[in-house]
């Protein structure tokens, strides 16, 4: 099961006697036809508009092709350009590069956030924000989940050599972490109805909502914007046996040097809240939460949290954790060692 998306990347530099060939005519023409208002002589841009290609490994969702955004820093991380003329074809990117060393960020997902994402300033840092997680209603009451399939990858120290072809490899992987809430048992509550109950939910609260340039946490990975006591919302949903589903919470997660190494050293010490609400006597009981989650999110890993809840008489919460990398597609029922 695959974790990543892979794109092959090729650079191509138009040569540079071509290119100033195509000037000199440009230049004749615009001699001969500057009396011609109606008439149009193509662009440098317009001319070079394809000298980059990417293709997108074979067999991902066509989705995260169409939705690809590919963003420009130079080499020592100032934001030149957002790509705008990117042709896509099948699962070929299409675009232009001038010749030079720069550092590129791509960013996927499975639907359109290009209105989500935020360029930094010409010539700002990659310590700028890049992603931000937005609320539900305009009153700011909940957090929005974040999308499960954002995805991230940058590509330093990029040279493009004129006269020459340079090949590289981009693996996206998500930006983000799942938390994944089970309501093992519950007992001393209002009587529970299949499907959701008005007071039977629960809130993720300390949410990092912003996310910068380089996959970190903003504005520092220790203490990132979040969203406090506005929680993330999630109501259980009861079957006919009156068994809770899985709840699942998708959140930003930062992306520190060794994110993808056996061992992770550069992480947030960033810790969430969990709060469980049950129905007791026409309202909502939260016992004794919220509680802190002992682990903080790591990208593309589930953490999972089984609940056990008791109400009256004897007011009771049992959290056991248990982290899983997080593979494709998601199982619900995998077995958490």
């Amino acid at each position: 099961m695959n974790k990543n998306i892979t794109i092959s990347l090729a650079f191509h530099s138009m040569d540079f006697s071509v290119k100033a060939f195509g000037l000199f005519i440009i230049f004749v023409l615009m001699l001969f036809l500057s009396g011609c208002n109606n008439d149009k002589v193509a662009d440098e841009d317009e001319t070079f508009k394809t000298n980059v290609t990417m293709t997108l490994k074979s067999g991902a969702k066509p989705a995260f092709m169409d939705n690809a955004l590919i963003y420009v820093f130079t080499n020592d991380d100032k934001f030149k350009e957002k790509k705008l003329n990117v042709l896509k074809n099948g699962n070929i990117l299409s675009t232009y590069m001038p010749v030079g060393t720069w550092n590129i960020v791509l960013l996927t997902c499975d639907t359109d956030i290009a209105d989500k994402i935020t360029p930094p300033p010409y010539g700002g840092a990659n310590t700028y924000p890049m992603w931000k997680t937005g609320y539900t209603t305009p009153a700011n009451e909940f957090l929005s989940q974040t999308p499960a399939e954002l995805r991230y990858e940058s590509l330093p120290g990029t040279a493009i050599i004129e006269n020459l072809e340079t090949k590289k490899q981009a693996t996206l992987n998500r930006n983000v972490a799942k938390i994944q809430v089970i309501l093992k048992n519950y007992t001393g509550f209002d009587q529970i109805n299949p499907g959701k109950n008005t007071y039977a939910f629960v809130d993720l609260l300390d949410v990092p909502t912003t996310l910068d340039w380089k996959g970190g946490y903003y504005p520092s990975k220790d203490n990132p914007d979040n969203s406090g006591n506005i929680p993330i919302r999630e109501y259980f949903n009861f079957d006919n046996q009156l068994k809770a589903d899985t709840v699942n919470f998708i959140v930003p997660a930062h992306r520190g040097s060794d994110a993808f190494d056996v061992q992770h050293n550069d992480t947030t010490t960033h810790k969430l809240r969990l709060r469980t609400s049950m129905p007791l006597k026409g309202q909502s009981y939260f016992g004794k939460t919220p509680v802190e989650i002992s682990f903080v999110p790591k990208v593309n890993r589930i953490i999972q949290l089984i609940v056990t809840f008791r109400g009256e008489p004897e007011t009771n919460l049992d959290i056991k954790v248990t982290v899983k990398d997080w593979a494709d597609p998601i199982d619900q029922e995998v077995v958490f060692d």
